[in-house]
């Protein structure tokens, strides 16, 4: 009886381990994924403006 509580708490455990792993890694990717669009988008403004001072500096 002791061996089988020990086995269902041990599999139980694994599972709580493998969903908080699964939801901390969402939490990380959602995370990353939020922090590389801001990234684009200020890699794009920045891009824009630096493609305008260009043609700015052509013109002259």
């Amino acid at each position: 009886m002791l061996v089988v509580v020990i086995a269902v708490r041990g599999v139980a455990v694994t599972i709580v381990d493998v969903i908080h792993v699964i939801l901390v890694s969402n939490c990380f990717v959602a995370t990353i994924g939020a922090v590389s669009v801001i990234g684009m988008a200020v890699g794009f403004v920045l891009g824009a403006r630096h493609g305008y001072d260009r043609i700015a500096h052509m013109r002259m």
